[in-house]
């Protein structure tokens, strides 16, 4: 026997184009990170490509507005290009697009959320590598996973971390 659907049965649109948004930002964060690790550079349609989820996240996360997702762009990028003009070698022009692309995705709180993931991971990985001397202090090593990961937890979990933090 059929039984009748409800419209509470169903789910809603925003929040199947919210998973499926989702969905979208990780594999793009999986081929950054892929293709970082490999060459040590990422590519500009990567970040356009984020930050067109960006453009599409306005539909499924409205409350996060225009004037903070601006704002959020050059909160972690600016700083991370100044470091990059006064060291060189430093920061790769990759990392600072890609975290101006997150911080329209993710907005203000969350982009500096990604930022602190991402430079935590890092440090913790290249203390690793030293403290197993497989590098020394002068070694570079790709940042752009990292910050990933740190974009990917934002994202997904980022409000929930942000009140715990609280």
């Amino acid at each position: 026997m059929l039984r009748k659907v409800k419209t509470t049965d169903m789910p809603q649109l925003d929040s199947v184009l919210h998973i499926l948004l989702c969905l979208m930002i990780l594999l793009l964060l999986f081929a950054i990170s892929y293709q970082d690790i490999g060459s040590r550079q990422i590519s500009n349609q990567y970040v356009i490509a984020l930050f067109v989820l960006g453009l599409a996240s306005l539909t499924v996360e409205p409350e996060i507005g225009i004037a903070d997702r601006l704002a959020a762009c050059f909160v972690v990028s600016g700083p991370l290009l100044v470091l990059a003009l006064n060291r060189p070698n430093s920061i790769g022009g990759g990392d600072i697009k890609l975290m101006a692309a997150a911080g329209f995705l993710l907005g203000l709180l969350r982009v500096c959320l990604a930022a602190a993931i991402g430079i935590l991971l890092a440090a913790v990985y290249a203390v690793g590598l030293i403290v197993i001397r497989k590098a020394s202090l002068e070694e570079h090593f790709a940042f752009g996973p990292a910050l990933c990961v740190g974009i990917a937890l934002a994202y997904c979990f980022g409000d929930t971390i942000i009140i715990w933090l609280m």
